[in-house]
């Protein structure tokens, strides 16, 4: 019986391994995410940016209204 219960504790141990090592790796995910984003927004305040730096580097616009807001509106407007 002691056996039985070593076997489930070390198999949910492996699980909170396994867990634990996804979220760290998601975490280092985002650390990577937001140091590329610091360096971006370090670049347009120096000045040094190209138009690929900038969101909406086509010259038109993005639109305005959303797609829910059109879909709102073409039903109770």
């Amino acid at each position: 019986m002691k056996q039985q219960s070593n076997r489930k504790q070390s198999n949910r141990q492996r699980e909170s391994l396994e867990i634990l090592e996804d979220r760290m790796q998601l975490l280092e995910t985002i650390q990577e995410m937001i140091d590329i984003e610091f360096e971006r927004r370090e670049k347009i305040q120096t000045g040094g940016h190209s138009e690929s730096d900038t969101p909406y580097s086509s010259p038109d616009p993005p639109p305005k209204d959303t797609l829910w807001k059109r879909i709102w509106q073409s039903f109770f407007f």
